[in-house]
């Protein structure tokens, strides 16, 4: 990224390398962020965007690659459809103003683990397209396992020259143009702050839509996971298997069972204390006795959740007598 910044600062969108100007196109034309017009007379990094991080951060680096105000005028945008935590990826159907039949193409933008599978091609370094193989679509998933356990938060760029025609019900046989890579630290006061309620004897779970890997990396530098072995779905079914097994259906001696199989009271230290990461797709079907195990945990993730699984861990939790404080940035925390 430093290098295309060092050589495309100043560069016009016909200027940028093919393969630079897709990425470049989607980064911004499938954005919902703007910049404060108040702001625009200041560095790129110092202005004020308004909008999603994510997006903001894609359109400072759209920015950095070649100045926006010159290409908005290139591009008529015909439809968006908006980012949302069920679809996980954004569309906009767009025309170029400089193409005499200005034929519509749609760009998106989204999870990578949603948009990979609907793509049938993948743009190489020089712009060339190449059919997505096996191998191919490997590299892909494992740069973007690494990115994510970086504490990366990668969002899949993917465009396709096709027109629209009920993109939403047919997107399909897209085109991987890019991974994009977002750093997004802990605040300095996290680690003392998470410190201070263990102190109090409060436990800290973390509800995010974050990536599952992207979310446990985050939780270790925030101190909300402190035990060298995280738990999965997988140990959870486990558990509910042994509790059938020994024919503990009673609700009762089912805690039990579950509490003696993660670490008694007695021997909650920062070597041994309980730790789960579970995904939002992991908590459909769940039934209470599942939860009954998840409550006993320490230290728990729960990561790609909707807004409504928030509330229905909030609820889970209050169910089992557990009081329940909920604090974050969003407009349902």
């Amino acid at each position: 990224f430093d290098d295309l910044v060092s050589t495309c600062e100043a560069a016009t969108v016909d200027a940028l390398d093919v393969a630079v100007r897709r990425v470049h196109e989607t980064a911004f034309l499938c954005n919902a962020a703007r910049f404060d017009p108040t702001s625009m007379h200041l560095p790129i990094n110092g202005r004020v965007v308004l909008g999603d991080a994510t997006d903001c951060a894609l359109l400072r680096m759209a920015e950095h690659l070649c100045p926006l105000q010159p290409a908005r005028r290139q591009y008529n945008t015909l439809l968006t459809v908006p980012f949302n935590l069920r679809r996980r990826w954004m569309l906009a159907v767009c025309t170029d103003r400089t193409q005499s039949a200005q034929s519509p193409f749609m760009v998106v933008k989204g999870a990578p683990e949603t948009l990979l599978p609907k793509c049938t091609q993948v743009q190489m370094q020089n712009g060339e397209i190449v059919p997505m193989d096996h191998t191919r679509r490997s590299r892909i998933e494992e740069m973007q396992h690494r990115e994510y356990t970086e504490s990366n938060p990668l969002s899949g760029i993917a465009d396709s020259a096709e027109l629209y025609a009920v993109a939403c019900q047919n997107m399909c046989e897209l085109c991987v143009v890019g991974l994009v890579g977002l750093v997004d630290p802990p605040r300095d006061e996290i680690l003392d702050s998470v410190g201070k309620f263990r102190g109090a004897g409060i436990r800290v779970f973390m509800v995010t839509g974050d990536y599952a890997p992207t979310a446990a990396f985050v939780a270790r530098q925030c101190g909300i996971i402190t035990s060298t072995t995280v738990d999965g779905i997988d140990e959870i079914n486990a558990r509910v298997m042994v509790n059938k097994t020994e024919k503990r259906t009673d609700d009762i001696a089912c805690r039990s069972t579950a509490r003696s199989l993660l670490v008694s009271d007695s021997e909650h230290t920062l070597a041994n204390r309980s730790s789960l990461v579970v995904s939002g797709p992991d908590l459909h079907g769940l039934g209470a006795v599942h939860w009954d195990i998840i409550a006993l945990y320490d230290e728990c993730v729960f990561a790609r959740i909707t807004p409504e699984q928030k509330l229905q861990v909030v609820e889970e939790m209050r169910g089992r007598k557990h009081i329940v404080a909920v604090t974050g940035d969003e407009v349902n925390d």
